[in-house]
């Protein structure tokens, strides 16, 4: 009975134990089935993955901005005209030109475009004397370049033609002229310029020879004055030409009285411009003289031809063949 009792009282601690281990292995499962979830739900919220920085060749935003800022920084008026006034106190008017080009290029408030421009001239000036005459086709680029910038500003043109007269390129001379025919203002330097042009193309063939007359003790010269003709003497030793009062229109006005000393004592005399007098081939314009009575001259002499027209030129009287011979000095 007893024995019984404890075998059932085993066995009952037997299946105790194993539905005890059988529950708690059950919930164990349950638990990990469950747990899983849990855990990915809570690692996902938690920590969550941060990608690796992507590798680029790209700069970061903050130094392309910084860069991108330094590039407009440098061209903005007060920038430009810092640098364009310190290249100027180092003499590199090249740079400062560069400068103030740019500074020209944009429609701005700081710098009045006519105070721009008055420097810009200025500081091309400089330039144009650093540059000097040795270097002719320098100068040449860098006028063409001032002229688009400043395209109203003729005292570039004029330079520009002078240059191209040296170089004896007459058609650019010609181009250059034309820009100031309608300005009253370059009316002088025009006619001054295109008299020297004409000059050098009438040169071109080589030295002119113009006839003279033989007279005793003088040279005589056919000349031209207003498309009138007259005859003069050569004087190599007047040092201006004078003309018969005959021969001026009464239109002319007077420019002032002159006193002339002359071997038959004193004359009292005026000036005038007058339209034209030509040379055998060369022809003056707006020329200056001084009027004579007729009765102070030979009754066969309407004038002397002075040293103010010969020393324009280089001269040699040929006494053997009774010529003026002509070839233009440097400056014509």
């Amino acid at each position: 009975m007893i024995v019984r009792f404890l075998f059932i009282l085993g066995l009952g601690a037997l299946v105790g134990w194993f539905a005890s281990g059988y529950w708690h292995k059950t919930t164990t499962i349950v638990e990990k089935i469950q747990k899983p979830v849990v855990v990915v739900e809570k690692v996902w919220v938690e920590t969550p993955c941060t990608p690796e920085p992507a590798q680029t060749s790209q700069k970061p935003q903050s130094i392309q901005n910084s860069k991108s800022t330094n590039i407009v920084d440098i061209y903005t008026p007060k920038v430009l005209m810092t640098h364009s006034e310190a290249a100027i106190s180092e003499g590199d008017y090249a740079t400062a030109l560069i400068h103030l080009e740019d500074l020209l290029a944009q429609v701005q408030d700081i710098y009045p475009q006519q105070f721009v421009e008055a420097i810009f001239v200025n500081i091309s000036k400089r330039y144009i004397e650093q540059l000097g005459v040795n270097q002719p086709q320098q100068m040449i680029d860098f006028l063409n370049r001032v002229i688009n910038i400043l395209p109203d500003y003729l005292e570039f043109r004029y330079l520009l033609a002078q240059l191209f007269l040296t170089l004896e390129d007459y058609s650019q001379v010609q181009h250059q002229l034309s820009f100031l025919v309608n300005n009253i203002q370059w009316k002088a330097q025009l006619n001054q310029l295109q008299a020297q042009l004409n000059y050098a193309q009438i040169f071109q063939q080589g030295e002119i020879e113009i006839p003279l007359i033989r007279r005793t003790n003088a040279w005589h010269i056919n000349v031209m004055v207003d498309n009138n003709p007259a005859r003069l003497i050569l004087d190599t030793g007047a040092s201006i030409t004078t003309l018969s009062e005959h021969l001026i229109a009464d239109n002319y006005q007077s420019l002032g009285a002159v006193t002339l000393s002359t071997a038959n004592g004193v004359l009292s005399a005026f000036r005038v411009n007058i339209n034209s007098l030509s040379v055998g081939i060369v022809n003056k314009k707006n020329f200056p003289i001084v009027v004579l009575p007729k009765g102070k001259l030979p009754h066969d002499i309407d004038g002397l031809l002075g040293l103010d027209w010969l020393s324009q030129f280089s001269f040699v009287i040929d006494k053997k063949n009774a010529l003026l011979r002509l070839t233009p000095t440097v400056n014509f």
